[in-house]
């Protein structure tokens, strides 16, 4: 079994109440016998050391042990009453009441004024443990006994009985209790203090038995009364306090206390009465003697031991002070106003190659004597100490000063300060001396090199001038490369598209449109790679802008799921989206919105074979008209393993290079969802669990937007070529398209939806075409040669009304170049609307059928 830390084991508990039962039954002896032997006229004691002890045990143990002490006494009290005053056995309860009474209250009003156990080494606690602990509660007591006595037992003197009875018990808890409290306290102070030798202790404890037994032991009165022979004793109490700790003190005490008391008992010593007996009187006497005796020499411990405590304190504060001053690197001194050393530091005596304190008392006469210190610099340093003095203000010079430690002329600053009590006396000049010659150096070198600065920032300017413009430069080749990358890519791409569209149409063999649906499937992965790679570029320039248009959610959400509705019903899976709390209409970037949205649910299809698909939005802070919405996919995939979850949205990274072998994929989606979602003011990110599925989410910051009723035109993906026919066909439009096999392809696409095709292969073509022919549309390529689209373009709007159609004739621009500037480019010059290269069929049939 342990014990938590300052509480005793059982078995210790045990072995102290033993040992208090038996120190208590014995002094309950002792006291009976001061009560019979001492005073067989006054019925009273000189001294009770019970009570003394009952208190001292219930200071020093907690509140839980106090019912076993007084346990203990009570039974202690009995016993000895039956031994030693039978015949009171009658009143015994009410003595063994008043004796646990004053331990309990002395006991308590000490513990909870003193904050717990009494410390000898503090004066405060010192004065409580003698006014409340022995004055105090033995003054009730002996109010209480004294009564007793006279009501019950018939004594005569209540005046007498009740002084005696008080000084007993007040002695016996000065004289025991210390005793106690000092075995049980650790000294409060340590610094300044040492062990004494034995001979000092063997010295002082001989020279008290000697003056025990010269004064009480061998010598008697018979007529009168000597009061000062005691006090010999008092220089040994001062001896002990000065020399020694608590615990040697209140034994001495203790000694000479008992002594007395016996000496006294025995007819011995200057207490006793002419007949060799004592009485009230010397009772009284001896009485007084233990009180000065006790009194004086707890205050002065508590006293010393308090200015050991105090002296210690700033003892270890100085070595502090002079540690601190000795680590500064800088030179540090204190003078007084006649400019005398007072102190300085390790760095100041090194400096001047001292021998310890040996400046301290002298002036800088000593340096110039040692030839350690110029005599011109000598008085121009007391010149500054007295312009301190004088003015009462810091002052700052520098000197040079050969140091003794490198044997070299070093420049000092030095900080001069006056030094003043908090009552404003003047103490000194406080001096701080700093070596600054490497600062020197240092700001003759920027001097030297400032005179060159004005060339250097005119040279750094220009070299930064010239690579801001490489910079700059490189960003406009870079849009350039990506934009013509564009171009050339999509436009071949074009071709791939539409004859796919064309062959699937013209009833193939299942192996051919097997064929043919692969390679659909492969020229949309291989543009959604190209849009990935051209939205990073524009996000890591800068020049995604977001739109702010008002949008329904809901019918956002509707969107997101029709467009991934074939993939997840070839695997068996369930879409559903839930908008929650969010408001139905709000104001932002719908389209950056969607790509965001499609990132995360193609991955969930992708990688999700079986369950479910849910997806969520849920408003999770506002501000003003402003909410901020968390997007949340969550899936029934295969999961992700934690220590992958860290790097999934950095760029080209995939949870499992497997992936991209099983499921495609470049690993930009997550990054550019990531970035859209900066963008957009929130965050991105994911948790998974293996086997489990994942959950991708996303928060972005939008106004609140306004119902503009209804929602855009929507055409059936499978329906619009249908529509077109039925409702459009025979409508003549132009084609204009510089690259043959793509103008073939488009051609043969719109003349299967039942339009008319007219076909032009420059832009020059085409604007003579429009001013001799009546079109209700016309498909404009951007790029071509002669005349490109754009100039082709405004001609058409500027000759408006001077052939067969009018201004409002719709013309949308075919085009590879998906960048924001070049549609803008494209609307400045007058078209319409856009179909991005390579085109998809039905997106090109639904944009006819909105313009024409």
């Amino acid at each position: 079994m342990t014990n938590t830390p300052g509480e005793l084991s059982p078995v210790r508990n045990s072995t102290l109440l033993i040992a208090f039962a038996v120190l208590y039954f014995l002094m309950m002896m002792q006291g009976y016998a001061f009560y019979f032997d001492a005073s067989p006229n006054n019925d009273v004691a000189m001294l009770w050391p019970a009570s003394g002890l009952i208190i001292g045990a219930l200071l020093v143990t907690p509140y839980r042990m106090w019912p076993w002490i007084l346990l203990v006494a009570s039974l202690g009290d009995q016993v000895v009453t039956v031994i030693k005053q039978p015949e009171a056995l009658q009143v015994g309860p009410f003595f063994i009441f008043i004796h646990l009474l004053e331990a309990v209250l002395g006991a308590v009003l000490v513990k909870r004024i003193c904050g717990g156990t009494p410390k000898l080494s503090k004066l405060t606690d010192v004065l409580v443990l003698i006014s409340m602990g022995a004055l105090v509660a033995t003054f009730v007591t002996a109010l209480l006994g004294a009564a007793v006595m006279v009501l019950v037992l018939g004594e005569s003197s209540f005046v007498g009985i009740f002084q005696v009875w008080w000084f007993s018990d007040c002695l016996g808890v000065l004289v025991i209790a210390p005793v106690i409290l000092a075995f049980k306290e650790v000294p409060a102070w340590k610094f300044g203090y040492r062990r004494l030798a034995g001979v000092e202790l063997t010295a002082l404890w001989l020279g008290v038995l000697f003056c025990l037994y010269h004064v009480f032991g061998t010598r008697t009165l018979d007529s009168h009364f000597i009061l000062d022979d005691p006090y010999v004793l008092f220089p040994f109490t001062l001896w002990a306090i000065l020399r020694f700790n608590a615990r040697t003190l209140t034994l001495l005490v203790f000694i000479i206390a008992l002594s007395v008391v016996y000496s006294t008992d025995a007819g011995l010593g200057p207490f006793i009465a002419p007949d060799h007996h004592t009485s009230q009187q010397t009772i009284l006497a001896l009485q007084a003697f233990l009180v000065i005796l006790v009194f004086s020499s707890l205050i002065l411990l508590s006293v010393n031991q308090e200015y050991r405590y105090a002296i210690g304190k700033l003892t270890e504060k100085e070595a502090h002070w002079r540690t601190l001053i000795d680590t500064l690197p800088d030179m540090v001194w204190l003078k007084d106003p006649d400019g005398v050393y007072i102190t300085y530091n390790r760095c100041f005596a090194e400096n001047f190659n001292l021998d310890g304190k040996e400046l301290v008392g002298r002036t800088n006469s000593l340096l110039v004597e040692k030839g350690r210190l110029d005599p011109e610099l000598s008085d121009a340093l007391s010149a500054g100490d007295k312009r301190v003095v004088s003015s009462g203000t810091p002052f700052v010079s520098v000197n040079e000063i050969e140091s003794a430690r490198s044997g070299q002329v070093e420049f000092m600053e030095t900080t001069k300060v006056p030094m003043r009590l908090p009552d404003g006396e003047l103490v000194g000049v406080l001096g701080v001396g700093r070596n600054i010659t490497e600062q020197r150096k240092l700001s003759q070198d920027l001097r030297e090199h400032r005179d060159h600065l004005d060339e250097l920032v005119a040279k750094r300017t220009t070299q930064l001038a010239e690579a801001m413009e490489k910079v700059e430069d490189a960003n406009k080749a870079k849009s350039a490369f990506l934009a013509n990358m564009s171009h050339e890519i999509r436009t071949p791409m074009n071709a791939v598209v539409g004859l796919t569209h064309l062959l699937q149409r013209m009833d193939p063999t299942p192996e051919q449109s097997s064929h043919l649906s692969k390679i659909d499937i492969s020229a949309g992965h291989l543009l959604s790679i190209i849009d990935d790679i051209l939205d990073l570029s524009k996000i890591e320039a800068g020049k995604l802008a977001l739109e702010q248009e008002n949008f329904n959610l809901q019918t956002t959400f509707d969107h997101v799921l029709s467009v991934f509705a074939e993939q997840a019903e070839a695997k068996g899976l369930t879409m559903k989206a839930y908008t929650g709390n969010t408001p139905t209409w709000l104001k932002g970037d719908q389209t950056r919105l969607r790509q965001a949205l499609f990132n995360y649910v193609g991955n969930a299809i992708k990688f999700t074979e079986k369950g479910s698909i849910r997806l969520y939005a849920k408003t999770i802070d506002a501000k003003d008209n402003r909410v901020q919405v968390l997007f949340d996919v969550q899936d029934t995939g295969i999961g992700i393993e934690p220590e992958k979850l860290g790097g999934l949205f950095d760029m080209f990274v995939q949870a499992d290079t497997s992936t991209t072998r099983k499921h495609g994929g470049s690993g930009l989606g997550l990054e550019i969802t990531k970035r859209l979602a900066h963008l957009m003011g929130g965050e991105a990110g994911a948790e998974s669990e293996p086997g489990q599925g994942s959950n991708f989410w996303f928060s972005a910051w939008f106004e609140r937007g306004l119902d503009i009723g209804g929602t855009a035109p929507t055409y059936a993906i499978e329906d619009a070529e249908a529509q077109l026919l039925e409702k459009y066909g025979g409508s003549r439009i132009l084609l204009v398209e510089d690259n043959i096999i793509n103008l073939e392809v488009a051609k043969a696409l719109l003349e299967g939806a039942g339009l008319v095709v007219d076909t032009a292969q420059d832009g020059e073509q085409a604007v003579a075409m429009v001013r001799q022919n009546a079109y209700q549309l016309v498909l404009m390529d951007v790029q071509m040669p002669i005349m490109d689209g754009l100039e082709a373009t405004r001609l058409i709007r500027a000759q408006a009304g001077t052939g067969p159609n009018g201004a409002d004739i719709p013309i949308l621009a075919m085009t590879a170049n998906v960048f924001k500037k070049d549609r803008q480019t494209c609307r400045e010059a007058g078209m319409n609307d856009f179909v991005a290269k390579p085109v998809d069929p039905r997106n090109l049939f639904s944009k006819i059928i909105q313009w024409i």
